[in-house]
């Protein structure tokens, strides 16, 4: 199987000589196998797993992403910021990501869907089952509209009623989940763009290394 392969090597003079490091970034290679795992026929069996999958690794592709820009622009621009690249959370990189760069995550088009995407992938990545609560009131006969007995699965599903990903119902399925094949391949699209305005934003100076490795990863 042919692969494009990027290497990055950075030299640093220390005070006795020079240090050579490279660096191999794991979200190019999730990005690549996400977005071909999510283009590719999948059998029923296996697509609750598939779309699972797909969901964890685009945050994770989000989040490593945002780390790689926000190390390499502290190394480059000299900047006195204390960032923790192994203790930081998703929302510490957000707020360090703001003051170092221009303009906020929030002013993004597709935040709200990242936001979203990042609900969800806390809960599977922790494997909290999802359960659909289902009530009606006395003396009455008709039953409320299903929801989520868990409040980032709740948000999830109001965020896909709303944008007409999900019907809203008032009996279960088993086949109406919060990670369809078509709420993954949604999930898809956003992050690539999220990710793709990103860059655009940025000078080549912030984004060395990395803007390359993100468009080899979304070739099709």
């Amino acid at each position: 199987m042919e692969e494009t392969i990027h290497i990055n090597v950075e030299i640093r003079k220390t005070e006795d000589g020079a240090v050579s490091i490279s660096t191999n970034r794991l979200w190019p290679s999730l990005l690549r196998f996400t977005l071909r795992t999510m283009y590719s026929p999948i059998k029923g069996d296996i697509l609750q797993g598939a779309c699972l999958t797909i969901i964890n690794n685009l945050a994770l592709v989000v989040e490593g992403f945002m780390t790689d820009l926000i190390v390499n622009e502290i190394q480059r621009s000299e900047k006195s910021i204390e960032f923790n690249p192994e203790k930081s959370t998703w929302g510490n990189k957000k707020k360090i990501y703001s003051k170092i760069f221009k303009k906020p995550l929030s002013e993004y088009p597709e935040y709200g869907a990242i936001e979203i995407l990042f609900l969800l992938r806390n809960n599977v990545a922790h494997g909290r089952s999802h359960l659909e609560i289902q009530k009606k009131k006395k003396l009455e006969d008709e039953w409320d509209n299903l929801t989520s007995d868990n409040k980032n699965y709740q948000k999830v599903r109001e965020y896909l009623v709303k944008n007409k990903l999900l019907e809203q119902k008032t009996i279960p399925s088993n086949v109406d989940w919060l990670w369809q094949g078509h709420v993954a391949s949604f999930f898809c699209m956003h992050v690539e763009s999220f990710l793709a305005s990103i860059i655009k934003d940025l000078d080549e100076q912030q984004t060395m290394g990395i803007s390359g490795e993100f468009k080899t990863a979304c070739l099709r």
